[in-house]
């Protein structure tokens, strides 16, 4: 039975230590990628794994996975110098925060609130100085980039070659049926792209580069496929892609069950598919070569931290909207609290609006969800207090449905509180 249905089942230890000694090893972009985000030690033990293999012929990636390394890699290493500032806006946000919260009890007869403020602003100040020190000496690999050195010096030689522009329309026909049938891998990227695509102008047309991505992930797998065909010989292949079209939904860790069945029906061989992670542990153990364990921590902690922000991502517009206002980096006049409760949409090109957003260092993009409060107040259940707290603060004469002649300033004598 397991011979018929092996794609079910973890492999046993000697076939794994066997592909450990034999099989060819391919990595995915985002483990390319992830280089920038480790330390140099735990850098050091992904390149020495690599050179190990190269030395043995057992090194290559597909040319998709070499394409996506270079045209993201500018991002990723602007997102890693971002970090910083971003860590210090969080801190301002926090600190205005814990003020707030404070300033309620200044008036108590036991908490020392006028002491305990000082002395906040005291070490969220240290810590911001700390952060800003750490950024003059993080290396700036824009302008000398160590890391794409060796990269492309170990793989010299070691990529796939493309697909003509024939095979990759046929193939972006049979993805569009894989992803219909939710065939993987690459299926969870369709909704990605497709909102992206979205907020384009000119989704018309979508480019050539647009629909490479959105079956990026799909190139990648039959590139793989082609190679193991080619040499006749089993594949490791590692990805830091922990979406559902690449691994079983159980505890198990292992990869889906179709794609080691259609790999194996493609290929007559087998692929072993991996997280860096425990990629590490085992070229610990079938390497000549040493890897600290706090290397392999350090990989971990690197992924779950990326799958995270990619849950955050998922939303990002709505969720930094809606921390911007908690925290008081959006100061809404209880006059424009009354346009949106009224369902009258915020000028995003007004004035006001575009004081709010300057001060608050928000970009034009974010302006736009600013008008999806109302969605934002239905989701979120601190968005919902926040918004029936400024609703009280309306007179109530602009809680019925006003009229075009009304005017939204307040009369003479009347407060908003």
């Amino acid at each position: 039975m397991r011979s018929l249905f092996s794609e079910y089942y973890k492999p046993e230890n000697e076939t794994l230590h066997a592909a450990w000694g034999s099989a060819l090893v391919c990595f995915d972009t985002n483990v390319l990628l992830n280089l920038y985000k480790y330390t140099e030690d735990t850098r050091e033990a992904f390149f020495a794994s690599m050179r190990y293999l190269k030395d043995l012929n057992r090194l290559w990636i597909p040319y998709q996975v070499g394409l996506e390394y270079h045209r993201r890699r500018l991002d990723v290493l602007y997102k890693q110098v971002e970090i910083y500032r971003n860590l210090e806006v969080s801190l301002s946000s926090k600190l205005n925060e814990i003020k707030t919260m404070f300033n309620h009890f200044k008036k108590h007869p036991y908490l020392k609130v006028n002491d305990w403020i000082p002395e906040y602003e005291e070490l969220f100040a240290k810590t911001q100085k700390e952060i800003r020190d750490l950024e003059t000496i993080h290396p700036d690999y824009s302008v000398n980039d160590v890391i794409l050195s060796r990269v492309t010096d170990l793989f010299d030689g070691l990529v796939g070659s493309d697909y003509n522009p024939k095979q990759l329309e046929d193939l972006y026909k049979d993805g569009k049926v894989r992803y219909e049938k939710q065939i993987p891998p690459g299926y969870k990227d369709e909704k990605k792209e497709d909102k992206k695509n979205e907020n384009n102008q000119n989704n018309d047309k979508k480019s050539a580069a647009d629909e490479r991505r959105k079956f990026g992930d799909l190139i990648v797998w039959k590139q793989l496929i082609d190679k193991a065909r080619e040499r006749k010989i089993d594949v490791i292949f590692v990805t830091d892609d922990a979406k559902e079209d690449w691994w079983r939904l159980d505890k198990s860790g292992l990869a889906r069950p179709e794609l080691m069945k259609e790999f194996k029906e493609q290929t007559e061989h087998e692929v072993y598919i991996y997280k860096s992670e425990l990629f590490l542990e085992n070229a610990t153990i079938n390497f000549d070569i040493g890897i600290a364990q706090n290397a392999v921590d350090e990989v971990k902690d690197v992924k779950e931290l990326d799958e995270e922000v990619n849950e955050v991502e998922e939303s990002t517009a709505q969720t930094v909207i809606a921390k911007q206002i908690l925290d008081g980096y959006l100061a809404p006049t209880w006059q424009e609290w009354a346009r949106i409760i009224e369902g009258q949409k915020f000028d995003a090109g007004h004035e006001r609006a575009d004081e709010i957003f300057r001060s608050s260092m928000i970009s034009r993009k974010l302006a736009e969800d600013y008008l999806r409060l109302q969605e934002l107040a239905a989701r979120h259940s601190r968005i919902t207090q926040f918004y029936d707290r400024a609703r009280n603060m309306i007179p109530k004469h602009l809680h019925e449905k006003p009229d075009n002649s009304r005017d939204l300033n307040p009369k003479e004598g009347e407060s908003p509180n």
